[in-house]
């Protein structure tokens, strides 16, 4: 019988020898989805066969920093990994290319999880320097580059820069989740009727993020008097006192509920209905994957990777533009089609948790380490 990739993992015959490999990111204290996926690399079965080892180097530059450079690459030095796998093209990808190759490291694989040029904020010359300069650099001079979703590998700025030592996309898979508290025990914590259908969006609270359309779905859904709607935010963010402002009386009446930055996030998605995700760019969401692993549909903007997870009409609805009357029509539909939205959760749990294992990541993953 063919062993199953997790079992090869864990064959002693296989790992006499284990690789190092340095994970280098910036912040290693930093909530979000790339360090998430740092962090279920180094706890997956891979360990078996490789020796990972982390280096953050905690701040972004905005010009040149030899100091840190420096910093570094001793760092590196000191591991002497075979492998340093590099998490961003940005600032760290910048960084962490150079401070490899300095330290004689015979092995970069970068992974791209986006791109800084894509933020409404990165504009003017720093717009044209992560675009033209820091983030193409980072790419052409990696061994091996893959990023995290379809839609991204096929970008020029890919494409043009990694060439043939692109592997393409791997999916990120779904983060293991613990719920510790269950969805009646939250639900009633937070005043939520049993009829109240609360509707979860996860992450930081950005107009990047799609924020600034939710608050218009909420007004929309006052003026409809709708009663038995509730939207639940998980995150904090530079949008959230101006968010908090605007929807004040929905979060006096607790028909808004801000939780804020929690570890909970898989108690959360439990006592939520449906998964809201109005984001103006996105690669492969993290939170996205966790919201239909836990049985949630979603209503999601056609962009990046989203169309890779929810498949439209099937497991949720995929939002072409950026109109907030499309996001309310979905809206209702969930609110007033009970069964519909059952059977879509029923749908995105299976399709996730099928299409997003942590055995495909792996196994496409060692592949890279491979080359």
């Amino acid at each position: 019988m063919k062993q199953s990739y997790t079992e090869q993992m864990i064959d002693p015959k296989t790992n006499d020898n284990k690789k190092k490999v340095l994970m280098y990111y910036s912040y290693g204290n930093k909530i979000g989805g790339p360090l998430t996926y740092i962090n279920t690399i180094i706890n997956s079965p891979l360990k078996e066969k490789y020796e990972f080892v982390t280096c953050y180097q905690n701040k972004a530059p905005g010009g040149w920093d030899g100091e840190m450079l420096k910093e570094m690459t001793d760092r590196i030095k000191a591991e002497k990994p075979e492998i340093v796998h590099i998490h961003g093209a940005q600032s760290e990808g910048f960084y962490g290319v150079l401070a490899a190759k300095k330290a004689g490291v015979k092995k970069i694989v970068m992974t791209i999880h986006g791109f800084a040029f894509d933020d409404s904020n990165c504009k003017g010359v720093k717009h044209f320097l992560y675009k033209n300069i820091v983030e193409p650099y980072s790419i052409r001079n990696s061994d091996n580059v893959y990023c995290v979703c379809e839609y991204a590998s096929k970008r020029d700025i890919v494409k043009k820069n990694a060439g043939k030592r692109s592997f393409g996309y791997i999916h990120n898979c779904v983060p293991q989740l613990h719920i510790k508290e269950n969805r009646e025990s939250i639900r009633s914590r937070l005043n939520i009727n049993e009829n109240d259908v609360v509707f979860c969006i996860s992450g930081r609270v950005t107009k990047e993020k799609g924020f600034d359309i939710l608050e218009k779905v909420v007004k929309g859904l006052r003026e409809a008097e709708e009663t038995n709607f509730k939207l639940m935010v998980l995150g904090d963010g530079p949008y959230s006192k101006t968010f908090k402002e605007n929807l004040k009386k929905e979060v006096e009446k607790g028909q808004v509920i801000l939780v804020g930055q929690t570890n909970q996030v898989a108690d959360y998605l439990a006592a939520s209905d449906v998964f809201i995700f109005p984001s103006y760019h996105e690669n492969l969401s993290i939170a996205l994957l966790e919201a239909g692993a836990s049985g949630l549909p979603a209503i999601v903007a056609n962009v990046g990777g989203n169309p890779e997870i929810i498949k439209n009409n099937e497991t949720g609805f995929v939002i072409d533009g950026f109109e907030y009357e499309k996001y309310l029509e979905k809206v209702k539909f969930f609110l007033n089609n009970p069964d519909d939205r059952i059977s879509m959760g029923i749908k995105v749990k299976k399709d996730i948790t099928d299409r997003f294992s942590l055995e495909l990541m792996c196994g496409k993953i060692d592949e890279v380490y491979k080359l």
